[in-house]
C-alpha cells in the first residue's frame, strides 16, 4: 500500500498525486476498509495527479492509503 499524498480536497473528493497505473483503484484506510477509488488522472504525463472520489466524507480526515 502507498500512502494518499493529499494536495486539496473539494467536497467528498481529494486532489493526489498518482501514477499512471493508479486509475480505478482501491483506497483505503488504515484498517484495510475500501473508502473510495482513484477516478480520473490527469496532469502532465510525468508528475500526474490522481482524483479520488470517496465513498463518504468521513474520508478526508483519516490516513488513506492506495492499495496496490
Amino acid at each position: 500500500m502507498r500512502k494518499v499524498e493529499r494536495l486539496f480536497a473539494i467536497g467528498d473528493e481529494i486532489v493526489t498525486k498518482a501514477a499512471r497505473n493508479d486509475l480505478y483503484a482501491k483506497v483505503v484506510d488504515s484498517t484495510g476498509n475500501t473508502v473510495g477509488k482513484v477516478t480520473r488522472i490527469l496532469g502532465p504525463v510525468k508528475s500526474p495527479y490522481g482524483i479520488v472520489k470517496l465513498r463518504t466524507k468521513e474520508g478526508s480526515n483519516i490516513e488513506l492509503f492506495i492499495k496496490e
